[in-house]
């Protein structure tokens, strides 16, 4: 997640202001803080990793060098969790 978003749920949820600086002050009390946790589980997502025998499939494939089979495991994880 993004600080931007982050930042905007923030807004939605806590009593805030402005330091003279410009930065935001956030201000939560219990019911706002668990107002902000539930729109962040709300947006958040699963990871979805590797099984076991598709790691084995990668790197005992004798096909594959160790650093080819690294660079497909990186982009099926990157695929999948896009």
């Amino acid at each position: 997640m993004k600080l931007d978003e982050l930042e905007k749920m923030a807004q939605q949820t806590a009593a805030y202001g402005v330091h003279p600086s410009g930065e935001f002050i956030y201000s939560f009390y219990t019911e706002q803080l668990q107002a902000f946790a539930k729109l962040i589980a709300e947006h958040e997502r699963k990871w979805v990793g590797l099984t076991n025998d598709e790691l084995t499939d990668l790197f005992y494939n004798k096909n594959l060098g160790q650093e080819s089979a690294v660079g497909q495991a990186i982009e099926l994880l990157k695929e999948r969790n896009a």
